[in-house]
């Protein structure tokens, strides 16, 4: 890593929620035309646990209650920051599978992921 370069490390919690075969998962659209797919999760803050990280970003990005059942994955990544030439971004992202506390529908939470356009069950 070159000389002035920064570090970022971000430790973030992703939750697998299932309903017999299909996963929840968010859907993102970019202005490019790209279509992902990704869990629901995003980062842990400062004080509250990996577990209280989960909880709290299905209820933002999903409107879903869930209780933890268990650490399933931890998958580590870094990659320089594309807004930010002179850091280095080190990611953590801890999945845990999750249960569903109340029958659910798929419906959009009150703080959605930036490009979230929807919440689809998918079949597995």
């Amino acid at each position: 890593m070159p000389n002035g370069t920064s570090i970022s490390v971000k430790n973030t919690a992703k939750a697998i929620i299932l309903d017999g075969s299909k996963v929840l998962l968010l859907k993102k659209a970019y202005e490019d035309g790209r279509i992902i797919y990704t869990l629901p999760g995003g980062g842990q803050e400062p004080g509250e646990t990996l577990e209280q990280a989960v909880i709290r970003e299905v209820l933002e990005e999903v409107a879903a209650t869930v209780q933890v059942l268990g650490l399933v994955n931890i998958y580590e990544h870094q990659r320089p920051s594309r807004s930010k030439p002179d850091t280095f971004k080190h990611k953590i992202e801890f999945t845990f599978i999750c249960k569903l506390l109340t029958p659910y529908q798929p419906a959009m939470g009150h703080h959605p992921d930036p490009h979230q356009v929807a919440v689809e069950w998918i079949d597995t």
